[in-house]
């Protein structure tokens, strides 16, 4: 059986995000610390809105809380007046680091580990299949990321 938690290149995360419905856990080994982030594409497709799971949420329990949004070409997390997580906590430091290193010409250092949590990062259904479970994507979404990967590539 594959884990439904797989590591994500640097590459692939950046596909994995932008595609609609992105869930991922970022994991520091050397200290342990674990975030995990949800990034849906905004209902005009101008954007990502950004939320962060916290034990304690605003729902209660293990929720989501809103971070802000990431406009479409733009690596800037950014805070609105519906922000639940201020721009000082760690949740939003960390995401705004990984937007930077995805936006430059760095690696993540090994110590920080990225993986999708199983469900496919465009349409958010759970993955099954153990090629979509590693690719991060079922086998329609598969074909609807690369028809996007090679649109914005010509751009």
């Amino acid at each position: 059986m594959i884990s439904d938690k797989v590591p994500l290149t640097k590459e692939q995360l950046n596909a994995f995000l932008w595609a609609g419905k992105a869930d991922i856990t970022v994991t520091n080994t050397e200290t342990d610390n674990v975030e995990e982030y949800f990034i849906n594409m905004m209902f005009n497709k101008s954007g990502f809105f950004v939320s962060v799971r916290r034990p304690g949420s605003i729902f209660g329990g293990k929720g989501w809380d809103y971070m802000g949004i990431v406009r479409n070409n733009s690596y800037v997390l950014t805070p609105t007046n519906k922000s639940k997580i201020l721009e000082s906590e760690r949740s939003f430091q960390v995401f705004q680091w990984i937007l930077s290193v995805l936006n430059s010409g760095y690696i993540f250092p090994s110590n920080i580990v990225i993986t999708h949590n199983g469900k496919c990062g465009r349409c958010g259904r759970r993955l099954k299949d153990p090629e979509s479970i590693k690719l991060g994507f079922g086998p329609h979404c598969t074909k609807m990321v690369k028809n996007m990967t090679k649109i914005i590539r010509s751009m």
